[in-house]
């Protein structure tokens, strides 16, 4: 069993990473990477409890315990977990748990999610129909509109849960009838279909992956076909003129 300290939850099995190599002497010694090397490893999501922060892999060894390596840079992609090491070890995916969120104030309310950007998609003659299609690398901006209904100050804090894993938190404070809108800024999501879930509501958005446009070129072949005869010409005529001076001489 493996052993970690309270408010980490293990989310995939112990992986060792092994290689092979020759110290000084002879010895077999550790296996270092340089630059370092990066790490996917896959978690079950049945595993995942209902509020953890977002996974990571970490280190282990019986003596220091799980040491959590730096995170990968790149998209963060459902069930997966990245991270950079500098030598080979012994392997896990952990996730810190997160508390519950606290539920909203009475006097507090929250409108509709908007997600940003929306891609203008073309359908039956229409344009600009909202598509939640996000292209991979762009920033995802998730706003909401909240509003203090009562006649005092209030305070509360709300929780982006994306996948099933909360990915920020933000504290909101707001005078006596009052509103402010709160964003969101997502840069790191990978393609496929995404959940959100903030105050309460629930939102679904696609991000997709650019596709390039082929650009169709218009290719003359007549014209290819007449510069290579001409190109043929051109050589045969200067071929004769060397040909026949070279007889005079």
């Amino acid at each position: 069993m493996l052993a970690v300290p309270d408010g980490l939850v293990v989310l995939s099995p112990v992986y060792r990473l092994t290689g092979y190599g020759l110290a000084d002497g002879g010895a077999v010694g550790r296996i270092d990477f340089a630059p370092a090397a990066r790490l996917s490893v896959r978690y079950d999501l049945n595993a995942l409890p209902e509020y953890v922060f977002l996974p990571f892999v970490a280190r282990y060894d019986d003596v220091s315990g799980p040491q959590q390596l730096p995170q990968a840079r790149g998209t963060v992609e459902v069930g997966v977990a990245t991270g950079l090491t500098d030598h080979a070890s012994l392997f896990v995916v952990l996730a810190r748990r997160a508390p519950p969120p606290p539920d909203l104030p009475e006097e507090f309310e929250v409108t509709a999610v908007i997600i940003e950007p929306v891609t203008p998609i073309l359908e039956a003659g229409d344009l600009a129909l909202a598509s939640r299609e996000i292209q991979v690398g762009e920033p995802v901006n998730i706003s909401l509109t909240i509003t203090n209904r009562s006649n005092i100050e209030g305070t509360t804090e709300l929780y982006l849960i994306v996948d099933g894993v909360v990915r920020m938190v933000k504290e909101v404070t707001l005078a006596a009838e009052t509103s402010q809108v709160v964003t969101f800024v997502l840069r790191d999501l990978a393609a496929g279909s995404h959940q959100i879930k903030v105050a309460g509501l629930t939102e679904q958005f696609e991000v997709v992956i650019a596709e390039v446009p082929l650009i169709e070129t218009g290719v003359n072949w007549l014209v290819i076909d007449l510069s290579v005869v001409a190109a043929i010409l051109i050589g045969a005529f200067i071929l004769y003129r060397f040909t026949r001076r070279a007889r005079r001489a």
